[in-house]
């Protein structure tokens, strides 16, 4: 096993930050990210990896710069060592961290996983992993629920549309569809409620880092997360774009049926950690 000092999986939550983090954790010294962002490892169908290997080839094909050149190597290195892990019947926590910690070089003092979707794992399985003998730590940044929402079905659209024209409408249907009860996996990113509950029932507290998205992206919060994580302070670029999506406005009556919508989640933050942040409290106040 390669000469490293801490695990940090990622738990989400989707479109709060966790790509800027990645970048930022791949940019410090004492640490390495998997250059494959989501890995998918516990989630992730077997196919997925394959058809991202040959799409890492036509980039790589087509790259100029060093850095791009590099960077694609190193990622198909990884793909394909990954395709024989999520190959396996059984993913097991071991096998998790065995994929990941062989990223790590001479200097490595964290090596770092970001799939979202691993907050929601089941209580079980993030057991699992917690109780590894390296004893990972964990990372979950949580964002205005609305906001989350939001950005997300604006991200789905711009993935589905032919062009940005269409974007705001297959936005609409996106929206629409879920407001009449017709997608049930939109709502489980912004299951705060459910995600907390499951890290607090098989995470030490001293292990997870958890944070409001509104405050965290600032140079004193990444302080205290190298802190947390036991590595140097490391100047964050927070200028840098996060995975901003195409721009479509959400009318305000929306935004309110919106929030009743998910209101538990914002009584539900609030009574775990205390307080929340005031872009959530301007919400609540619509």
């Amino acid at each position: 096993m390669s000469n490293y000092e801490t695990l940090l999986i990622c738990l989400g939550a989707q479109k709060a930050g966790t790509t800027w983090l990645w970048r930022y954790l791949r940019e410090h010294p004492q640490c390495a990210a998997t250059p494959l962002k989501e890995v998918h490892f516990f989630d992730g169908r077997p196919e997925r990896l394959p058809r991202l290997l040959m799409e890492n080839r036509q980039e790589a094909a087509a790259a100029e710069s060093p850095e791009d050149i590099g960077f694609l190597e190193e990622k198909r290195i990884f793909i394909e060592r990954a395709i024989g892990f999520v190959g396996q019947e059984e993913r097991t926590a071991e096998a998790f961290e065995t994929l990941v910690s062989s990223i790590a070089t001479p200097g490595t003092k964290v090596v770092a996983e970001f799939t979202p979707a691993n907050g929601k794992l089941a209580a079980p399985k993030l057991k699992k992993l917690a109780d590894l003998p390296i004893q990972p730590k964990f990372v979950l940044t949580l964002r205005d629920p609305v906001d989350r929402l939001w950005s997300q079905i604006r991200m789905l659209a711009r993935r589905q549309a032919t062009d940005s024209n269409d974007a705001h409408s297959v936005a609409l249907d996106i929206l629409a569809r879920f407001e009449a009860g017709l997608n049930d996996a939109l709502p489980k990113r912004s299951d705060y409620a459910a995600m907390l509950r499951r890290a607090k029932k098989a995470i030490p507290p001293e292990r997870l880092f958890v944070d409001f998205f509104e405050s965290f992206i600032s140079q004193p919060r990444i302080d205290a997360f190298c802190d947390f994580l036991g590595i140097d302070h490391h100047p964050a670029r927070l200028d840098e774009p996060r995975a901003v999506g195409i721009d479509i406005p959400l009318a305000p009556e929306v935004r309110i049926r919106l929030r009743d919508r998910l209101m538990e989640q914002y009584e539900a933050v609030e009574k775990e950690l205390g307080t929340l942040p005031e872009r959530w409290r301007e919400t609540l106040r619509l």
